[in-house]
């Protein structure tokens, strides 16, 4: 019964933690990358000389 008890409490702890702030700017960017990241089509890093 405690492991129970003590599954509960952390769930409701989870609960309270806060999330950033994140800007408009900063979250249009990320759903950008997302999309090209479904459509398989993210930019490639360049190669090292």
């Amino acid at each position: 019964m405690v492991g129970l008890e003590s599954s509960m409490d952390q769930a409701q702890n989870a609960q309270k933690v806060k999330k950033p702030k994140v800007s408009a700017a900063e979250k249009k960017r990320q759903e950008k990358f997302m999309e090209q990241l479904r459509a398989r089509k993210a930019p490639q890093p360049k190669k090292a000389k």
